[in-house]
Formats: C-alpha cells, structure tokens, sequence
C-alpha cells in the first residue's frame, strides 16, 4: 500500500515540476527577449489595384465639387437658413464686430485676413500676404471643408458635403455687400468644370450598333423550289436578251412549261424525211 502510494506522489511530482519549468519558461522567454519588426515586407505586393477597384465604381472626388454653374440659381433663403448655424462665432452686419470669427459683411471676393484686429491663423495670414482673395472658388474649398483648407483654423465647423449647400451660402454670402458682386461668367464657369464631366467619344460598338442593317438579298436570286429548271438552260444573267427587267411567269404556265418538257421525244429520222418530201412543191 505504501510503495503505491509512493508511485502516485512521484507522478504527481513530476507533473508539477514540469508544469513548473514551462510557466517559468515561458516568463523567461518574455522578460529577456523582444521581437525585432521588419521595417518592410520581405516579399513586396502590390496592391494598388485592389485599392483602386475596391469599391468596384469610380474613385471618390478628392476636391468639392464645382458650383459656380449653381451660383445663378442658388436658393438664397435656403442659405441663410444654414447660415444661421454661423452666428455663433459669426456676425453678418455691416460694421458689427469681431467674436470668435471675423465679421463677414462683404466677404465675398474681398482680401483674406480683412478685418482688422482679429487673430487669423498663420495658413489665412500667409494667404494673405500673397494677395488671395475670397473668391467664389475659395469660399467653395473652405465651406467644403475649413480644417482641409486652411490648416491650423480654429474654425471646428465640419463643412457642407452638398455642392447645392455650398452654393446656397455663397449665394446668401454674396447678398452682403452694398453692392454684390457680379456672377461668374460662362468661360469662368467652363473653366471650373472637371474633366470627367465632358462628354466620352462614341465607342467603335456603339457605332457599329447605330449603322443601318445591310438591305435584302434580290427576290430574282431566291430558287423557287416549285419551278422546274432545265439544266440545260443558261442563267439569265448569262443569256444578254435576258439582261432586262421581266416579271416571271406564273407558277402555273411553269409547271405545264416543265410538263411539256418532260413529255417532248426524240424526232424519227426517217419521218421527218417523208414530211419534208411531202411539203416540197411539185415543180411539174
């Protein structure tokens, strides 16, 4: 009883220790060693087509869209009704004062960093000082995006994502001015239209699918299985009185045509001697 008692304790032992060794194993393993990252993949893939066919349509624009084309129908009423979400940094009176935004009396086509006191960022300032302007295609890339445009703005308003948003404030922006400015002219507006809207050539497919079908085969060359032909007879195209236009006969005279054909026999020689003979004239 104690020898089997003995065995189950050396078994058990060894259980714990080994158990033992690899917990403290594994710790070594942690605390001394550290896993070295490959500064590039061994093997280099390249996944550029995947990226570019990854939504399996056209790429995203990378830039808001044009809107001067909108500017002539813009929906003032519609832009100052989100111009309102504005006036909490903003104020639109002529003469009204700074707050956390410039005043924006006449800020259309006027110079950046106009008003005068207010801390501009460093990006509006150095636009600035190299004579930019907010014009109606700068005010379309900060409204589309402030922290894009102008890097460093304390300007925390995400943008309008709509181009008939954008061109509905501008549109308002434009109405605060003695004067407005004039809208943008038809080479202007051209000139802001992306590629990709100009319209793609006619695909060689396309064409060939506009062409007119080919016109019939003749009726003349169409075999008629009903009518007999002699193969001895020459086509019509060879026989030169044939040449000309004539109706073909009817199906009936050709059948009876091609019947008398069939029933016509060989002349006998020797009748036709006699019958020749016969129709001579007596000269007695």
């Amino acid at each position: 009883m104690s020898n089997h008692n003995l065995e189950f304790n050396k078994i058990l032992a060894a259980i714990l220790v080994a158990g033992i060794v690899a917990k403290l194993a594994g710790f070594a393993a942690e605390r001394f060693s550290e896993p070295h990252e490959l500064e590039k993949p061994v093997i280099a893939i390249d996944t550029s087509a995947l990226e570019s066919a990854g939504s399996g349509g056209p790429a995203a624009p990378t830039g808001p869209e044009p809107i001067l084309a909108l500017l002539g129908k813009a929906d003032i009423a519609k832009g100052q009704a989100l111009a309102k979400a504005c006036l909490a940094c903003h104020d639109f009176s002529k003469g009204g004062p700074n707050k956390i935004g410039p005043n924006l009396w006449g800020i259309v086509n006027n110079k950046k960093a106009h008003a005068a006191g207010f801390a501009y960022s460093d990006t509006i300032k150095d636009m600035a000082d190299k004579g930019d302007h907010w014009g109606y295609k700068n005010l379309n890339s900060f409204l589309w995006k402030p922290a894009v445009y102008a890097k460093g703005t304390k300007m925390t308003y995400p943008g309008l994502k709509k181009p008939e948003d954008r061109a509905a404030v501008i549109g308002y922006l434009r109405t605060l001015a003695d004067t407005p400015e004039p809208l943008p002219t038809e080479q202007e507006i051209a000139s802001e239209m992306p590629v990709d809207a100009a319209p793609a050539p006619e695909s060689e497919l396309g064409k060939k699918a506009d062409a007119p079908a080919p016109a019939p085969a003749s009726a003349a060359k169409v075999d008629n299985p009903l009518v007999k032909r002699d193969p001895a007879a020459k086509p019509k195209s060879e026989d030169p009185q044939n040449s000309g236009t004539q109706s073909a006969p009817p199906m009936g005279d050709a059948k009876q045509h091609s019947g008398d054909q069939d029933q016509e026999k060989p002349m006998d020689p020797a009748r036709d001697t006699a019958a020749e003979s016969t129709n001579q004239p007596n000269n007695d």
